[in-house]
């Protein structure tokens, strides 16, 4: 196993034993004018964050990173990066613990779960200054190695927790040779066709009965497939299809509701 925190060629790499959140140190960077593709890797963060301003529960033995990039994309188009860093974290994780394929699910739209349970989060966030023809991306993993948040709403658990060792280190070294293969297949014209396909075979939900929960109101129904954007398609009861661009979805299951 490596000693220390390594990233591929053609990227930098800053390690902290404790910052407020990776993810905003990568859009400070963006701020300043750095536009390398460039790795943050912390211990411990002391404000991190998930999705729609929720704190992220940051101890120790977990990894916390986050990635700058500036790709050739749309704001829009951008946004697809979530599935790539899925796929990478899914793909690094098996790597290093084969006995766990087939265990390891991806959930939309930015979620690793274990068993149903939460293992991971991600957060894409941009610095456009002004423009949204080609913004600077700002990719962020929570992977929980060692330790995981007791949540009611969202339940976790870690990878150690299920007998799956491995170390934030070690875990990070694999996701940035994954991130870096995916990422181009990603770049290239109509990149996102084959990463749609490649989230899909690894799924949790296709064809199954969700609820999305949004803000003010939620809706039920099947969960169809992902369009070309990378939204979900969810047919409901009279057949209607709903596109979803942003929503918390639940599965039912044999013993209730997993929440996730």
């Amino acid at each position: 196993m490596a000693s220390s925190f390594q990233a591929p060629a053609g990227y930098s790499l800053q390690h902290f034993a404790e910052i407020d959140s990776t993810n905003s140190e990568a859009l400070r960077m963006a701020g300043a004018g750095h536009f390398d593709q460039s790795w943050i890797v912390a211990d411990r963060q002391s404000e991190g964050r998930g999705r729609r301003g929720r704190a992220w529960v940051s101890k120790p033995g977990n990894l916390y990173t986050s990635l700058l990039l500036k790709p050739k994309k749309s704001l829009a188009e951008a946004a697809t990066l979530s599935f790539v860093a899925g796929i990478a974290a899914h793909r690094a994780i098996l790597d290093l613990v084969p006995q766990a394929t087939g265990l390891i699910k991806l959930k939309w739209p930015n979620d690793l779960l274990l068993g149903g349970k939460k293992i991971s989060g991600i957060l894409v966030e941009s610095s456009t200054s002004g423009r949204d023809d080609n913004p600077a991306i700002v990719v962020g993993w929570g992977i929980n190695c060692t330790d995981f948040p007791d949540i009611a709403k969202f339940p976790a658990t870690s990878l150690a927790h299920s007998g799956l060792n491995i170390s934030a280190m070690d875990l990070f070294n694999q996701l940035a040779i994954r991130f870096d293969e995916y990422y181009w297949i990603w770049s290239k014209a109509g990149g996102f066709a084959e990463i749609r396909e490649i989230w899909l075979a690894d799924a949790a939900g296709i064809g199954d009965q969700i609820v999305v929960r949004f803000a003010d109101h939620e809706k039920s129904g099947i969960f169809e497939a992902l369009d070309a954007r990378g939204q979900l398609i969810l047919r409901e009861s009279n057949n209607q299809k709903t596109i979803v661009t942003a929503g918390d979805i639940f599965f039912s299951g044999a013993g209730g509701q997993s929440h996730t």
